[in-house]
C-alpha cells in the first residue's frame, strides 16, 4: 500500500498581466453613451428641468474636453435639479458608470439619483421624467469630494455604502421599464437648504455602459494583535494569500515581534501617521506625521507600501487628501466608498477614493454581513479592501471578529480566486495596476 500523502495546498494563481505591466485593471471596455460636452438644449444634447446647465471649461477631467455643470437654483429652500439626455438605443447588460466631480460642502447635504429608461423621449433633448424608468438613489456617504470619480452601478446589483451596510440600496422602478434597454438618462442632484448657493452643483464628464473592471480583494488588519501572526498568518499562508497590517508610526518600533513576521511573509506594512490622530479634526500635523511615520517604517525595513496611507478613525476629507498627495501618498484608504471601481475610461484617484470595509463586531457573520459585499464585487467588477482588528474565538466587542466567520470569508474568496474570478492582492500590488 503506497504511503499516504499530505493534501496539496491550492496553487497560487498568478493575476493576469496587462500589456503595459502590472495587474490587469479592466476586463471589458465601457461604451460611452453621453458626454458632458454634447451641448445644452440642442438635439443630441442635455435638457434641464429647474436649475441650470452650462459647459465647464476649466475644471475638466481630460484637458481640452469640456464637461457639463449641473447647478441647482439659489435660495434658502431645499433645491432639486434634473438633467436629461436622449441616447442611442442601447442594451444594458452590466454597469452604468458616470464620471462626476462634486465640490466639498461646508453645510447641508446632497444626494444623487441616476435614472435610465427604455421609453423614447417625447423631445430631444428630454425635459421631463419618463413614464417607465429605473432609478438608483446615491446616498451622501458614497459621494466623494476629492477629484473626478467613476460612479458605477450594475444593472442587477446594489449600491453599498457605510450607512447602508449590509443590505445595500437596490434599484427602484416606476411604471414598467425594460431593464435591458436604455433610450434616455436622467441625473438628479438634490441639495438641502443649509448648503451655500456656490456649492450646489456637480460636474459630469461621461456616462458609459457595460464596462467591467477586474475584481480584486485586499485583506488586512489594523493594529498589531498577536492573533495576526498566531491565527491570521497561518490561515493566509494555507490559501496562498498575502495581507497587510496598518500601524501608527510611533507604535511600529514596539511591535516588531508581529510586524517582522508579517513583513517577512510578504505582507504590506502601512502607515497610519502618528498617534492614531483624527486628521480631519486635527489637520495641523498631517504632513509631518506622514513623513515621520514613513521614515520609521523605512528604517525598520518595511518598504513595500511607503506610498500607502490608512486614515486613522476613517477621518478623511478633501483637504487631507491634498496634503497626503503632496507628501508622496498614492493610495489613501478609509471606510467610506468601500467598493473601488476601475474603468477603461480613466484611472481612479486612489488618494481620495480608496475605500475599505470593516469586518469587526460581535454578532456579524460572513453570510449575512460580508458575502453580499463580495458578491457585488464579483458581479460589477469592483475591488474591495477588508479591514479587521483582532481575531478571537468569541467576539464581544466592535473590534473583534470570530475566527470561524473570518475563516468562512477566506474560504469563499479562495474559491473565487482559484476559479479565476478574482485576484487577491496586497494594497501595494493593487496599486501597481494603475502605475
Amino acid at each position: 500500500m503506497p504511503p499516504l500523502r499530505a493534501p496539496l495546498k491550492p496553487a497560487l494563481r498568478t493575476p493576469t498581466l496587462s500589456k503595459g505591466g502590472g495587474y490587469r485593471t479592466v476586463e471589458v471596455p465601457a461604451t460611452v453613451i453621453a458626454t458632458g460636452a454634447d451641448g445644452i438644449g440642442t438635439t443630441g444634447g442635455w435638457g434641464v428641468s429647474t436649475g441650470t446647465l452650462s459647459l465647464e471649461t476649466s475644471n475638466v477631467r481630460v484637458p481640452g474636453r469640456n464637461v457639463l455643470k449641473i447647478l441647482a437654483n439659489a435660495g434658502a429652500a431645499d433645491q432639486v435639479v434634473a438633467a436629461y439626455h436622449k441616447t442611442a438605443t442601447s442594451t444594458l447588460s452590466g454597469n452604468i458608470e458616470m464620471w462626476v466631480w462634486l465640490p466639498p460642502i461646508s453645510a447641508g447635504s446632497r444626494s444623487l439619483i441616476l435614472t435610465y429608461s427604455s421609453d423614447t423621449p417625447a423631445s430631444d433633448p428630454p425635459t421631463s421624467a419618463p413614464t417607465n424608468r429605473r432609478f438608483m438613489t446615491i446616498a451622501p456617504d458614497v459621494l466623494p469630494t476629492s477629484g473626478w470619480f467613476c460612479m458605477q452601478i450594475h444593472r442587477d446589483g446594489k449600491l453599498y455604502s457605510t450607512g447602508g451596510a449590509p443590505l445595500g440600496t437596490a434599484w427602484g422602478s416606476s411604471g414598467a421599464p425594460d431593464i435591458n434597454t436604455i433610450k434616455q438618462i436622467r441625473i438628479i442632484l438634490s441639495t438641502t437648504s443649509p448648503m451655500p448657493d456656490a456649492e450646489r452643483y456637480m460636474l459630469v464628464d461621461q456616462v458609459a455602459i457595460n464596462g467591467r473592471g477586474r475584481p480584486c480583494f485586499m485583506l488586512g488588519f489594523d493594529g498589531t494583535y498577536s492573533s495576526h501572526t498566531s491565527v491570521a498568518l497561518p490561515l493566509f499562508s494555507a490559501r496562498n494569500f498575502k495581507g497587510y497590517n496598518a500601524v501608527d508610526g510611533d507604535a511600529a518600533a514596539g511591535a516588531t515581534a508581529v510586524l517582522d513576521v508579517l513583513n517577512a511573509a510578504g505582507w504590506d506594512i502601512i502607515s497610519q501617521g502618528i498617534g492614531h490622530t483624527n486628521y480631519v479634526s486635527n489637520p495641523t500635523n498631517l504632513a509631518a506625521d506622514i513623513v515621520s511615520a514613513r521614515a520609521t517604517l523605512q528604517g525598520l525595513g518595511y518598504t513595500r507600501a511607503l506610498d500607502i496611507f490608512a486614515y486613522p478613525s476613517n477621518a478623511r476629507n478633501a483637504a487631507a487628501d491634498v496634503v497626503a498627495a503632496a507628501n508622496g501618498i498614492r493610495m489613501g484608504a478609509a471606510l467610506t466608498l468601500p467598493h473601488m471601481p476601475a474603468s477603461s475610461l480613466g484611472k481612479p484617484n486612489l488618494v481620495g477614493q480608496a475605500g475599505r470595509f470593516g469586518l469587526d463586531g460581535a454578532g456579524k457573520t460572513f453570510a449575512t454581513d460580508w458575502k453580499p459585499w463580495i458578491d457585488e464585487s464579483v458581479l460589477s467588477g469592483k475591488s474591495l479592501m477588508f479591514l479587521t482588528h483582532d481575531l478571537v474565538t468569541t467576539a464581544s466587542s466592535g473590534t473583534e471578529t470570530t475566527i470561524a466567520q473570518y475563516t468562512a470569508l477566506l474560504d469563499y474568496i479562495a474559491t473565487l480566486r482559484d476559479a479565476g474570478t478574482v485576484d487577491v492582492l496586497t494594497p501595494s500590488q493593487y496599486l501597481t495596476r494603475f502605475s
